[in-house]
């Protein structure tokens, strides 16, 4: 006797390759962050991000939000933050974070609240 199984086949679904600076600011929003959008507030590498950036406070933790178009450019973006973190001989790995086209670099080391609040919030359209 043969099993038949049906099959099913799902196309479209799936996270999408690149996050939306828009949607995850509002998502920072209605979890509490306060975002701020101005550029005056921007430090060099995210004003030089091709696909936008903000700043977040996120409970009593800070970080500015680079969006690059592709994954390539958000390599970039980390390698200068990288960069920037070493001479100031600051600890990359708590406070540097590159997930697809958004980095993450942190004020001082966040909170676990404060990490996953922003982190979370890294959405596609």
């Amino acid at each position: 006797m043969w099993l038949l199984l049906p099959v099913l086949v799902v196309t479209g679904c799936g996270p999408s390759s690149t996050f939306s600076r828009d949607t995850s600011a509002g998502c920072m929003r209605l979890h509490g962050g306060r975002v701020a959008n101005a550029a005056k507030g921007l430090d060099t590498i995210a004003r030089g991000a091709n696909a936008s950036a903000f700043r977040v406070r996120a409970g009593t933790d800070a970080a500015t939000v680079a969006f690059a178009r592709t994954s390539q450019d958000a390599e970039s973006l980390e390698a200068a933050y990288a960069r920037a973190l070493k001479v100031a001989g600051e600890p990359t790995k708590y406070l540097l974070y590159r997930n697809r086209n958004a980095v993450v670099i942190w004020a001082h080391v966040p909170g676990d609240d404060s990490r996953e609040t922003v982190i979370d919030c890294l959405v596609s359209r």
